[in-house]
């Protein structure tokens, strides 16, 4: 990450190159580089906006940012980052958070069909309840459970291009989720 300022408002720079593939090898090289700039940000509020590119999507390969995080009390407060999600949070004490929202999640793998590799996406609507508690400085538990809501999905190239004459009737329900886990941080 680099910081730095544009127009007198702190501007952070993010750039990320990552690998996907599957059990067979590495599929294809994935590149994001998103600029952010702070507009507001007091102990109440806190608004940003940018753009975010994404290679080698042909279709929207450019994205604008925007987030905005609003503390009603000091236990609530709402946080809200478009395009990807919207939560009400309450956190009753240091150690604890509830949160209510919503959240957009995009699942994808590789799969092999006659002798060549295709690449399956779906983009997903979960909207869910999630309990956070920090067990230790380094150890943290969570808990969710809601509904996922389908939104599109479809079957590609892996260069994510649509395949030309493929017909895919695709039609996948609202379903329940939960979800159990824990993390652990080693850098703090």
């Amino acid at each position: 990450m680099w910081r730095t300022s544009l127009f007198g408002k702190p501007l952070l720079v993010n750039a990320n190159i990552s690998m996907d593939g599957y059990n067979q090898g590495v599929e294809q090289v994935l590149g994001t580089i998103a600029a952010i700039s702070v507009l507001k940000r007091n102990r109440q509020t806190s608004i940003s906006a940018g753009l975010a590119f994404v290679w080698p999507f042909n279709k929207i390969p450019v994205m604008p940012v925007l987030t905005y995080w609003l503390q009603f009390t000091p236990q609530l407060s709402m946080d809200i980052s478009m395009p990807r999600q919207l939560y009400l949070r309450y956190q009753p004490n240091r150690n604890s958070r509830w949160s209510l929202g919503s959240m957009m999640q995009s699942d994808q793998y590789y799969f092999r069909s006659q002798g060549e590799t295709r690449y399956f996406s779906e983009v997903s609507i979960n909207t869910e309840l999630l309990y956070e508690y920090i067990v230790s400085q380094h150890f943290h538990f969570f808990a969710r459970g809601g509904v996922t809501s389908p939104m599109t999905g479809g079957i590609y190239q892996t260069n994510r291009k649509e395949i030309k004459g493929l017909e895919l009737d695709y039609h996948r329900k609202t379903e329940p989720f939960f979800t159990v886990g824990c993390s652990y941080n080693i850098f703090k």
